[in-house]
């Protein structure tokens, strides 16, 4: 089992000392990937996508010509598709879209549209899923989770969720932190669930370390 208490606060104290990024756990970041996604998938919104998945470290590669400006022509042909994808997947929520209320059924196409534009890479698909639903898309890095096939890890962690015991504490406990990192109340919208399946991904890998 991944998710646990003890691989929660393995992976915390992972983000905090050796991560280097943002100690409120992008609580910040939220707003702004909310306040992005306002207007819906605006080209707007994909260009300061394209700024973040590259922030993100989504968009590098060894294949020379990976550069921001292949992905925002590649994923502006998409646009269309992808809107059409994300309003049918807003339609199944009555409100934020969250792992609790979709299916990977329902993401599955998605995913795969999304994935297909760098050569099937599960960290540049979860980081932009992520970006558009911060509540369904699990984070998946290379260096902070490992990287797995993304249907069999999200379907699997998913179920885990569902059983888990300890979810209230989990949640508390990643709020609390987020309050002593930052004098900013947490986002509305912040996705507890896919942030603590994360930081326990990060705290099973690191914890021989």
């Amino acid at each position: 089992m991944k998710l646990s208490l003890e691989n929660l606060k393995r992976g915390m104290k992972w983000w905090q000392q050796s991560s280097g990024w943002p100690p409120d756990y992008l609580n910040h970041e939220y707003y702004r990937i909310y306040q992005d996604r306002g207007g819906g998938l605006t080209e707007q919104w994909l260009t300061l996508t394209v700024d973040r998945l590259a922030k993100w470290s989504a968009t590098r590669s060894s294949k020379p010509g990976n550069t921001k400006a292949k992905f925002l022509v590649l994923l502006k042909a998409k646009l269309p598709n992808l809107r059409t994808e994300y309003q049918r997947i807003l339609n199944l929520s009555k409100d934020e879209p969250s792992i609790n209320t979709v299916s990977w059924q329902d993401i599955d196409t998605l995913y795969r549209m999304m994935a297909d534009t760098k050569n099937g890479s599960p960290v540049f698909a979860s980081k932009l899923g992520h970006f558009m639903f911060p509540n369904v898309f699990i984070v998946m890095d290379n260096r902070a989770t490992g990287v797995m096939t993304y249907d069999y890890y999200w379907q699997g962690i998913v179920n885990e969720w569902r059983l888990f015991a300890d979810k209230t504490i989990a949640i508390n406990l990643l709020k609390t932190e987020i309050g002593k990192q930052t004098s900013q109340t947490s986002h509305d919208y912040y996705p507890y669930e896919t942030k603590i399946m994360e930081l326990c991904q990060v705290g099973d890998k690191w914890k021989t370390n």
